[in-house]
């Protein structure tokens, strides 16, 4: 990988409930991303979008604060991203703060509010292949990458959605051999059935999941597994669109381990090379090397 590691940090010993929502970056087999040079571009960086693109504001009272030069827009600025050497690995660890727009009623008007989010990310690589993890709610992560893929030209539509098959979840259960706590089956063959969930414990080996699975498809898994870290008994769940959570306090090195030895392996990838044409002068694309693919 180009762009060598200017510190490192113990922000990976940090403990906590981790949830994010995994992307990856769509960049031809025969290129990399230089780290320093895309930290350089993302530092402090300010992207606006338009409030009325994500919600109707047409009977909306929106107060003068929110207004900036006759628009309402909101924005995500990039802070704090740091280069951290893993192992030899580099990656990078930043903060994002957000604009949330919301409405309250007041006297019966409908008032636009805009409050403040900071959802923490981690861009790495893995296997050849580069990643973003939004640490945040489904609904934030979703807002800063589609931010990112209209508004940047560092990163722009390179951003891509994971996606998990149901027989991959399984899959993951398997390999974490996990007791099932919860499951929501979709995609059922009667059109009225929207989604069945079953809860319990240790019901994968039952009839009625069998029945279940047979006739939709896994959404997502919530499981107790003692295989992730071993000798100690954590709670996390996977879910289709790629977000993974962990209910148990674990250290945020254990928590992307488990995305790179059990979720990563698993995650469907289409490559297109035509983004390539997006990269202008290519300053934090390089050419890869053998070493780069390791």
């Amino acid at each position: 990988m180009a762009g060598a590691s200017a510190s490192s940090s113990d922000r990976l010993m940090a403990e906590g409930q981790f949830s994010g929502k995994l992307f990856w970056l769509n960049i031809p087999s025969d290129y990399d991303v230089d780290y320093q040079q895309l930290r350089g571009q993302l530092q402090d960086r300010t992207f606006y979008r338009s409030v009325s693109e994500d919600m109707d504001l047409g009977s909306v009272y929106v107060p003068d604060i929110f207004i900036q030069d006759g628009e309402i827009t909101k924005t995500i600025v990039f802070q704090s991203i740091e280069l951290i050497n893993d192992r030899g690995n580099t990656l990078l660890f930043g903060t994002a703060v957000l604009d949330e727009p919301y409405t309250v009623e007041y006297q019966g008007q409908e008032i636009l509010i805009l409050g403040t989010t900071r959802a923490n990310f981690i861009i790495f690589q893995f296997q050849s292949h580069h990643y973003i993890e939004f640490l945040c709610a489904r609904e934030v992560a979703e807002n800063i990458a589609s931010v990112l893929r209209d508004e940047s030209d560092v990163l722009g539509p390179a951003i891509r959605e994971t996606r998990l098959r149901p027989d991959a979840i399984e899959a993951i259960r398997r390999a974490l051999s996990a007791n099932l706590m919860d499951t929501e089956f979709g995609d059922f063959p009667e059109p009225e059935l929207t989604s069945l969930r079953m809860r319990g414990y240790g019901f994968e080996g039952g009839d009625e999941y069998d029945r279940q699975s047979s006739r939709g498809r896994i959404q997502n898994h919530m499981m107790q597994t003692e295989d992730w870290i071993p000798g100690e008994s954590k709670v996390l769940s996977v879910s289709r669109d790629g977000l993974i959570r962990s209910y148990s306090k674990v250290t945020l090195s254990r928590y992307m381990g488990l995305l790179k030895n059990y979720v990563i392996p698993h995650i469907q990838r289409e490559q297109d090379s035509s983004v390539l044409s997006i990269w202008g002068d290519g300053t934090i694309y390089t050419e890869a090397t053998e070493e780069d693919e390791t």
